[in-house]
């Protein structure tokens, strides 16, 4: 659907720029959510999921957009044509409570357009505005080079590993 024809009312915009929409997801855009995340070369840098899983994720990302954290995942689309691109959120860290974690995840048709370091490079401000957050911290899989650089692109140093659930994770950090 065209942007100038789509119910902006309906729900927050979070970072507009001239190529990227990026705000919170309406409920029966659960279909774009699941599509996304059924897709085996788009997921096979996160960790697997059920179906049923995957709609509870999304389910409770709706439900936490009224809590005033700011924080939340987020549907990025094409701001000319609201087209469907990914996911972005933001969460609070597992690792310290003066830290946020940043996840990303983009349609195979968005890969190697700049798309994710545009998005990451705006939604870092949004992070350290909206939040008492000193610092970003993201993880990816070893194997994720494309995503490593995109973060180091974007002032994020590699401070390590880490294992979660049994896997080695490359470990990044972005101070305020």
């Amino acid at each position: 659907m065209p942007r100038h024809l789509y119910n902006f009312a309906l729900m927050q915009i979070i970072i507009e720029t001239p190529r990227l929409l990026i705000r919170e997801f309406l409920p029966e855009e659960q279909y774009l959510y699941l599509w996304l995340h059924q897709d085996e070369e788009v997921t096979r840098y996160i960790n697997k999921r059920s179906d049923a899983e995957t709609k509870s994720r999304f389910e409770a990302g709706i439900a936490e957009y009224g809590d005033g954290t700011g924080l939340g995942s987020w549907g990025i689309f094409d701001s000319f044509t609201n087209g469907f691109i990914g996911v972005c959120g933001l969460k609070p860290s597992a690792f310290s409570p003066a830290c946020i974690e940043l996840g990303y995840l983009l349609n195979q048709k968005y890969w190697g357009k700049g798309i994710a370091s545009e998005m990451v490079k705006n939604i870092i401000p949004y992070a350290f505005t909206r939040s008492n957050a000193t610092e970003i911290t993201a993880v990816t899989k070893l194997l994720n080079i494309a995503s490593q650089r995109v973060l180091e692109k974007n002032g994020f140093i590699r401070t390590g590993s880490m294992v979660k659930d049994g896997e080695d994770l490359a470990f990044f950090r972005l101070t305020k």
